[in-house]
């Protein structure tokens, strides 16, 4: 369900940017990368979501509803949704006339002509985002202690994804960017203090995905 949502949204993402595209005069309008600067910051709070609601998940002493299948399938839709976002985010740039993102530019870390390190985070949190949700799909083949294992690389994924909002945003110097950003990272971190004050409990995830 959460793979077919996510294709849909993704979807429905790639049309609205190519009828941008298509109805952008030239090179003289913006809509692509206003698109392009939206779909970023959309997908960064989702994973930021993910993050946040993965963690309170594992929490001992977490009320009912925050620990069953709904709240678990609702976590692993909104992971999903932020790499569709973060996909039609890419996408935008190869279409952007303004900017000259090749697909290897923005696959392949560290290769981008334009602030290069900073992209590359953004290149290798998304990376990180689809090993991520590659190793819930296949949680029933790869056991409890591997799949933790991969699943842990969220974390970086996401400081990562922080970072390259950061510094390789535009917008990152604007008054609600900073609030964002701010928000988000003391969130994660304050939560991450807590998780790691006391074990969290295994959390047995249904293998479908």
């Amino acid at each position: 369900m959460s793979w077919r949502v996510a294709i849909i949204a993704f979807c429905g993402l790639l049309i609205a940017v190519l009828t941008v595209r298509i109805a952008q005069h030239g090179s003289d309008g913006t809509g692509t990368w206003d698109f392009t600067r939206a779909t970023g910051f959309v997908g960064y709070i989702l994973l930021w979501l993910s993050v946040s609601g993965g963690m309170v998940t594992g929490f001992r002493g977490v009320p009912a509803p925050f620990k069953g299948g709904r709240w678990v399938e609702l976590h692993r839709m909104i992971s999903i949704l932020s790499l569709a976002f973060v996909g039609a985010h890419m996408v935008g740039l190869l279409l952007d006339p303004w900017v000259s993102f090749s697909p290897v530019d923005i696959l392949v870390p560290f290769w981008s002509p334009y602030r290069a390190f900073w992209v590359g985070l953004g290149t290798i949190s998304f990376w990180l985002l689809i090993v991520v949700l590659v190793s819930t799909f296949l949680f029933s083949r790869l056991g409890w202690k591997r799949w933790r294992l991969l699943h842990m690389l969220s974390y970086p994924a996401f400081l990562m994804a922080f970072v390259h909002g950061v510094m390789a945003g535009t917008d990152s110097g604007s008054t609600l960017a900073v609030a964002l950003y701010a928000t988000t990272a003391a969130t994660v971190a304050a939560l991450s203090v807590f998780r790691l004050a006391g074990p969290a409990p295994a959390l047995r995830l249904s293998s479908e995905a």
